[in-house]
């Protein structure tokens, strides 16, 4: 079992995804400086999700990105990877993912906002 995830061999299910996401997912609003927007800033919706760095995470987060069909970014900060996804072309694959398979905690209302 391990080697086929190693080696991607094996398809991500959709639920797992939607339970990896209410654990270390994050759906938010960053806000940036910006001197040519109207009040100085811009606002972005993101969506995240976080993985400790090690070579079984690699491959997992990119998996998760993959069954996204490629979107999103994935990035490395300190000791973790971060999958993000920013482009509001890109996001509507991440919502029509959770509207089929719902989060099950708290993060379901952050969702939903």
């Amino acid at each position: 079992m391990i080697s086929k995830f190693v080696n991607n061999e094996e398809e991500l299910h959709p639920n797992y995804v939607t339970g990896i996401v209410d654990g270390d997912g994050h759906f938010g609003i960053s806000l940036s400086k910006n001197s040519k927007a109207r009040y100085g800033y811009t606002c972005t919706l993101v969506f995240t999700l976080v993985a400790e760095i090690n070579s079984y995470n690699k491959i997992f987060i990119e998996k998760v990105q993959k069954f996204f069909g490629g979107i999103g970014k994935i990035y490395t900060s300190e000791n973790i990877y971060v999958y993000k996804v920013v482009s509001l072309k890109e996001l509507k694959t991440i919502k029509a993912h959770f509207e089929k398979y719902s989060l099950q905690s708290t993060k379901q209302i952050h969702f939903l906002l």
